[in-house]
């Protein structure tokens, strides 16, 4: 036999048998690409037999292996798009890449992977017309980026590494020019709350002509925050009425706690907004998401919310590759457009699905915000 072909064959042999150890009976779900739903989301109505969801769209980004949580504004005549990717470095048998990952060195430590932030341009089709380009955070640890607008400057946020601790977490924020791919204004919004920041959820809010960056950091209480100055790290936390901070809602426990997801952005006189959970069953955690709204005025008491998940047909269709996880289905919200079609509203939301692949779910608005339920004040009696 061959030399070389016996090399190829060897490698292959010991790739399969690390894999089989080390997904056992799961090892042949890598090669799949359709996830078996959990008995609680199979439970769910679809999403496209409500009218709710129109379609989805698949984006393939040229030269990227696994592209994931993407942030989304409209742009020009389409759409800027930002999202992680992660690179594992492997080791080598014999000239060949192995199942085996080496961890990265960063400093004194080892990470298990590089998280960067890369964008490109899309046209109105959420075609890719653009090659990725990586974004510069001065880190290559990077993660989940988030993109909205204000007074015609895009604005990008993201969190990273806090004082090179891969225990510790916070929240970036900068001007990002959609051109050059260049952030400026770089600032660090760290204010030590708790480890690992992740998720938090901004809007923008003009008082007297002049519009502030807020931000959501928690939902039940509803907690928020406000950054006057977007070139520094001050923040207020907007005290509230305990009526409009802890309410009653629909949104059952089991499902998980709500967290953070897309921006806000006004829609019929009030914030709307996609927010993540994730619960576990089945051996697996199942991300899912829904919506909500909040008053457009302080003190931003929630008015709606979805009271399940909102399910659709290509939730966890993407194969499994990179970081993404056989035990981990994925849907993830992370940018939202409003934009119209054939005369009607539509929310084109972007999402990653599966922490290996880019949807972008088309919404019809007046269907979506029928589905949420009201919200009732509530004063604790």
């Amino acid at each position: 036999m061959n030399k070389k072909l016996l090399t190829v064959l060897i490698v292959f042999c010991v790739s399969s048998a690390v894999v089989a150890c080390r997904f056992g009976k799961d090892a042949k779900f890598l090669f799949t690409k359709r996830v078996s739903l959990c008995s609680s989301i199979k439970a769910l109505p679809l999403a496209e037999k409500k009218g709710i969801v129109k379609r989805v769209t698949t984006v393939n980004i040229p030269g990227i292996l696994a592209p994931y949580n993407p942030g989304l504004v409209a742009h020009e005549d389409g759409f800027f798009l930002v999202f992680r990717h992660d690179i594992k470095e492997r080791r080598k048998i014999l000239g060949m890449p192995t199942p085996w990952k080496k961890k990265i060195h960063f400093g004194e430590l080892k990470m298990p992977l590089r998280t960067l932030i890369s964008a490109a341009h899309l046209d109105s089709n959420f075609q890719v017309i653009s090659s990725p380009v990586r974004i510069d955070t001065g880190s290559d640890f990077s993660e989940d980026p988030r993109v909205f607008s204000m007074q015609d400057q895009v604005y990008i946020m993201y969190n990273d590494i806090e004082d090179n601790n891969i225990e510790s977490r916070t929240i970036h924020l900068a001007k990002l020019d959609t051109k050059t791919y260049k952030i400026s204004e770089h600032v660090n919004l760290a204010q030590n709350f708790q480890r690992i920041e992740k998720n938090w959820v901004p809007f923008v809010y003009e008082e007297n002509g002049v519009p502030q960056i807020h931000f959501g950091y928690y939902f039940n209480p509803h907690v928020i925050l406000q950054m006057k100055d977007p070139t520094k790290n001050e923040l207020t936390h907007l005290l509230q009425p305990n009526y409009a901070a802890i309410q009653r809602m629909p949104w059952k426990d089991s499902w998980g706690s709500i967290s953070g997801g897309t921006p806000c952005i006004l829609v019929d006189g009030q914030y709307l907004g996609f927010f993540h959970s994730f619960f576990k069953e089945e051996g697996k955690i199942w991300y899912v998401m829904g919506a909500y709204t909040f008053e457009s005025t302080p003190p931003f008491r929630v008015t709606a919310c979805s009271a399940q998940p909102i399910r659709f047909k290509e939730m966890y269709q993407t194969k499994i590759k990179g970081s993404g996880s056989s035990r981990k289905p994925v849907t993830f919200p992370s940018g939202i457009v409003l934009s119209q079609e054939k005369r009607r509203d539509v929310l084109h939301v972007s999402c990653g699905d599966n922490d290996c692949g880019i949807q972008i779910v088309t919404f019809d608005k007046e269907a979506l915000l029928k589905s949420l339920k009201p919200v009732p004040l509530y004063k604790g009696k």
